[in-house]
This record gives C-alpha cells, sequence and structure tokens, in this order.
C-alpha cells in the first residue's frame, strides 16, 4: 500500500505545482485578474443590439437558418475591439453583419493589477431564422 500510495501523492503534488504556476505570466510574475472585458451594458442588451440591426438575406420560403457566428476578438485598453476574426459562420452575408455591429462596440477593457490590458475574447452569437 505505501509502494503505490508514495507515488500517488508525488503526482498530485506536481499536478498542484503546475496548476499554481499557471497563474504567473511569461516572466513568473504573479497577476491578479481584476476584471474581465465585458459589454457594459450585459450579454442580454448585446445580443438584442445585434438581433435589431441583423437584415436577413433573402431565401425561398420554407428555409431554415440555424447556426452560430463565434467571433474571436482582441478588446483593447481603451474599449475598442480590435482584429475581429469569424472562427465558425452561418451565412457570409450574416457573418459580415455581426462582425459590422461588433466593430462600432465599446467593451469594458480588461483589468489586470489595476491597469487595463489587451484581452483576447471568443462570443458565440447564435442564429435562428425560418423563412415562411
Amino acid at each position: 500500500m505505501k509502494k503505490i500510495l508514495f507515488p500517488v501523492i508525488i503526482t498530485l503534488s506536481f499536478l498542484t505545482f503546475k496548476a499554481n504556476a499557471q497563474s504567473n505570466d511569461s516572466q513568473n510574475m504573479p497577476v491578479t485578474v481584476n476584471q474581465e472585458p465585458h459589454y457594459p451594458a450585459g450579454d442580454a442588451a448585446l445580443y438584442q443590439l445585434i438581433y435589431n440591426k441583423l437584415k436577413y438575406p433573402e431565401k425561398p420560403k420554407g428555409t431554415l437558418i440555424n447556426g452560430k457566428v463565434i467571433l474571436y476578438f482582441d478588446v483593447l485598453p481603451d474599449s475598442t475591439l480590435n482584429n475581429i476574426v469569424v472562427m465558425q459562420g452561418v451565412d457570409d452575408s450574416i457573418d459580415n453583419q455581426v462582425v459590422n455591429v461588433f466593430k462600432t462596440l465599446k467593451f469594458a477593457p480588461s483589468i489586470q493589477n489595476h491597469t487595463p490590458v489587451k484581452m483576447n475574447v471568443m462570443y458565440t452569437v447564435q442564429i435562428t431564422k425560418r423563412y415562411n
């Protein structure tokens, strides 16, 4: 039993050390994230804004558009968004419209160690439209 327990304890201590090391930056300095980047009015208001501005392309009756637009972008310290990339899309027209809406937005930046910093963000926008 002691022969099995010792390697398990060593392995657990290594995993604990490894997990603690991940909270440090590249220079092994502790980083405190005080705030993640976010849309100031909240996610519900953000999605409502997107859906209000979205103009669906013309499609035949009975057509269903259903999918996710997954965006990846940087929130800069000045609250602007940069490098907006569509990771997964639904339709080129809809994808471009969602990107154009995000280009006009201002997000609250990430705060680390009480300083605004650039941070990468990924957002998913669910799109569902049935043409009647």
